[in-house]
């Protein structure tokens, strides 16, 4: 990471080279947005501004010609994100407006380009119908999702994406400036109490309201995994500081469902108790 931080920070051409090309290709778009979000974080609004116009170029014709949005709108979230972090140094304030970003550009997209939801719609109920009939009539049913779950699904995976890509910009922008500072930033990551509790309310108000938001409730709830993730690290660093341990908790986020409710409540609770502090750091030599 140190290596690609120092390559893109080099000169403007560097970055604008690499951010253009991965935003390119659609695949490795993100790699673009963590290098639009580093020139933020490091340069401030004017430089990333001239990076954020010209990876729009390839991501508009991404969208246009592989009907692929979430470079579009990934590259513009993250540009925002890390203009407030910049601003604010708040992770708090950042991710909150990264959600705030992604609702917003959701309801753009279900107001002003209904007829690319209903295609997208038609789509997945083509695909569910195929896989029902390969799977044969004796087995369940496949209920395809609906405009409203497609869109919500898209916006997590936005939400998600973004967050993952200020993430590592600020890794980045620590390993050129001051080596383990994201590690000691990352550990220290909470959310205030105030907005724990509402950003809870609002998960719960939105579960209770139907199944087909609960998906609006887990990209309500990113900024309390983040806090919840920053409390693991911080936990395992404290108790074993073993990566092993690290992987397996990022294997079971991956496959198993609860373990993220879980993280994210623990980042809840942690808002309140500050359960870090309950826990002694290993000696040095452990």
């Amino acid at each position: 990471m140190d290596a690609f931080a120092n390559y893109v920070m080099r000169s403007r051409t560097h970055a604008l080279l690499i951010a253009v090309l991965s935003v390119a290709t659609g695949l490795f778009y993100w790699v673009g947005a963590a290098v639009l979000a580093l020139t933020a974080l490091r340069q401030g609004p004017k430089e990333a501004s001239l990076i954020w116009f010209w990876t729009l170029l390839p991501a508009l014709a991404v969208a246009w010609i592989g009907n692929e949005v979430a470079p579009l709108a990934v590259l513009s979230n993250v540009f925002v994100g890390a203009l407030v972090l910049r601003a604010t140094h708040s992770w708090a304030y950042a991710l909150v407006t990264i959600i705030a970003v992604t609702v917003a550009l959701a309801g753009i997209t279900h107001l002003s380009n209904a007829q690319w939801l209903i295609a997208v719609e038609q789509q997945v109920q083509q695909l569910f119908s195929q896989l029902q009939a390969s799977m044969g009539d004796s087995t369940q049913a496949l209920i395809a999702p609906d405009k409203n779950q497609i869109l919500s699904m898209l916006s997590l995976v936005n939400g998600l994406v973004t967050s993952v890509c200020l993430l590592a910009a600020r890794a980045m922008q620590a390993a050129l400036d001051k080596p383990k500072g994201f590690r000691e930033e990352f550990h220290s990551l909470r959310l205030p109490k105030g907005l724990a509790i509402g950003l809870v309310a609002i998960c719960l108000a939105l579960m209770a309201s139907g199944p087909n938001q609960v998906v609006w409730a887990y990209l309500i709830g990113i900024p309390l995994f983040v806090h919840g993730l920053g409390f693991v690290h911080c936990l395992v660093a404290k108790a074993t500081n073993s990566r092993f341990t690290l992987i397996m908790v990022y294997v079971s986020v991956v496959f198993i469902g609860p373990v993220k409710v879980i993280i994210a409540l623990l980042g809840f609770i942690d808002s309140w108790v500050d359960l870090r502090s309950k826990f002694a750091k290993p000696p040095q030599d452990s």
